[in-house]
């Protein structure tokens, strides 16, 4: 079966449901499979003991699931170690190293979690409170019966959450020197940050200068050498065929005989206070359950569409090589139930509002070629996609003569503004050189302002920690601002600075300490959150080359294993 697409082997998942009713009503759900070694003579269980490795796995994969909010942990992105473009370890593989790695650091410094924390720390966890915020007992036990979907049982979920508070233990001693950082060195900062400076500033806003630009002789031009922003995209032709869910609402609608009590028991678990309208008012008892029913009739809905999508691809893949694209018309013909084919002509871009799709989904109509005519089935919100490659238009560049109405009026926006950003710059430039040859002269800079004439405006006093100054909009960046003043001393005046708006020349008077009063209350409050942030640093300094030291010895691992033919192809 599936003779052709098994050469990909892309479409065996089968097309898992991933709809989620309400994020409350499961932790995740039966989709991932065993959670097994991945077998065979894998070069990167070499060396590690297989009941180690194996413990490490189980408590990897719970974090993964915890953690990634993922219902499948073979959707999650593989490593690439060697930077070829393959990967050459699952996530899981990877994330179970990892592991092993913190269980070394743990063992190492002795550190040990007795059961009492443990139970504190799972009541507290968020998953398992109630809408008032206690521990709840009955989502705690649904939460260790899911994991028994996956092989894995209370002792594993305990021993993951054992290390995890020895892991928070480990951060905090690697953060034990920032920690420890002394007040001496906060205070140098806050004074820095809050130095007053007191500037004045020449703009040249290019909206200064867009009346100036009344030349369209260069328009033609302009748009050829601007062409890769006009260029229309390369586009495909595509077959395509929908299982939408909404054909399967009715049948959906049948089935579900005990939908009320259903509603009602996850009600139970909400918490109502959560549940918002578009106007951000809470919405009421009746609209909240019938949130949660469309939801349960959308998820069945989609089952029934993914089901008829399945039996739809097995006829299709089970068709006699090579595939062809008129092959989804062929199994289309003797489908009486299967949904018309339409034929669409998109930019890549467009697929994903106009179908639904997203990620790796959304682009693989255009990976489609010759000899891989039609995708496996894809995934949307809305249903169950195949496409089919059925030809190719090229990227081009309309003839300028050709374009008219509003792409003709956006070309000509595009050239004002370009034109009149350029005057302003020029405009800019010939002032800073004037203000330069006047200071060599001896002149001060209002002087020089004055020979040049042209007019500096004083701005509202900042410091480097300012994160708005209204007087700049429009015309400045503040970071720009904040940057060309760092470089200047009292009495000197900036190069012209180039921005997207046209520019500034920027002078800086002069710079006064912060205010005594203001160090005296604010500092004490600096230097906690100063601390802080040197500890959560240097935590996470320690944990990036702990990954990093993984990494290498990876690489080092891979790199023998090939040399000795033991690397299993990808």
């Amino acid at each position: 079966m599936f003779g052709t697409i098994r050469k990909h082997q892309n479409w065996l998942w089968a097309v898992i449901i991933t709809v989620i009713i309400i994020s409350f009503v499961v932790f995740f759900g039966p989709d991932v499979g065993g959670v097994g070694s991945a077998g065979g003579d894998e070069w990167y269980e070499e060396n590690i003991p297989g009941e180690r490795y194996n413990g490490a796995q189980r408590e990897a994969i719970i974090g993964l699931l915890l953690n990634q909010f993922t219902r499948r942990l073979e959707d999650l992105p593989g490593v690439d170690l060697d930077g070829d473009g393959t990967n050459d370890l699952s996530r899981v593989d990877f994330e179970t190293r990892s592991r092993l790695r913190l269980l070394d650091q743990i063992a190492a410094q002795k550190i040990e979690v007795n059961d009492e924390t443990v139970v504190r720390r799972i009541k507290a966890m968020q998953q398992f409170a109630s809408r008032t915020g206690e521990y709840e007992p009955e989502a705690y036990k649904g939460f260790i019966q899911n994991l028994g979907r996956y092989r894995l049982g209370e002792d594993d979920f305990h021993r993951y959450v054992q290390h995890d508070l020895a892991t928070m233990h480990l951060a905090e001693l690697s953060g034990l020197a920032g920690r420890l950082s002394p007040s001496r060195l906060a205070e140098p900062v806050f004074r820095r940050q809050h130095e007053q400076i007191a500037t004045e500033a020449l703009f040249f806003p290019s909206t200064n200068f867009t009346t100036a630009v009344t030349n369209f002789a260069t328009l033609p031009q302009f748009y050829t050498n601007q062409g890769a922003l006009y260029r229309e995209p390369e586009k495909r032709i595509l077959g395509h065929i929908a299982f939408a869910n909404s054909n399967f609402l009715t049948t959906a609608d049948a089935r579900l005989t005990n939908l009320t009590s259903q509603v009602d028991e996850i009600f139970k678990r909400v918490n109502p206070s959560q549940f918002k309208d578009a106007n951000g008012t809470a919405m009421t008892t009746n609209a909240i359950k019938q949130l949660i029913r469309e939801d349960f009739r959308k998820a069945q809905a989609f089952e029934l569409a993914r089901a008829r999508a399945n039996a739809f691809g097995e006829k299709l893949f089970d068709s006699q090589e090579p595939l062809k694209a008129t092959n989804l018309w062929k199994t289309a013909t003797g489908d009486t139930n299967a949904p018309t084919i339409e034929v669409v002509t998109l930019a890549e871009y467009e697929v994903t509002a106009r179908f639904q799709l997203a990620g790796a989904s959304a682009a693989r109509p255009f990976r489609l070629t010759a000899d891989e005519p039609i995708t496996e089935p894809l995934m949307g919100s809305d249903g169950i996609h195949f496409f089919a490659l059925l030809g190719t238009e090229p990227s081009r560049l309309p003839p300028f003569e050709k374009i008219a109405g509003k792409s003709l009026d956006d070309v000509k926006k595009h050239f004002v503004e370009t034109q009149s950003r350029e005057l302003a710059r020029t405009s800019g430039r010939g002032v800073h050189t004037a203000l330069t040859n006047a200071f060599a002269q001896g002149k001060d800079f209002a002087t020089a302002c004055a020979a040049a004439k042209v007019k500096p405006e004083a701005l509202p006093a900042f410091s480097s920690d300012t994160d708005t100054l209204p007087a700049l909009v429009g015309r400045a960046d503040l970071s720009e601002l904040l940057t060309a003043a760092a470089s200047l001393t009292a009495g000197k005046t900036s190069a012209f600075i180039e921005g997207q708006n046209g520019g500034f020349i920027l002078h800086l008077k002069s710079r006064s300490p912060v205010a005594a009063e203001k160090l005296k209350e604010e500092l004490p409050k600096f230097v906690e959150t100063y601390r802080r942030f040197a500890e959560r640093a240097a935590a996470q300094d320690w944990f990036r080359k702990q990954e990093e030291d993984l990494v290498k010895q990876l690489r080092a691992e891979l790199s023998a294993a090939k040399g000795a033919g033991k690397a299993r192809a990808q």
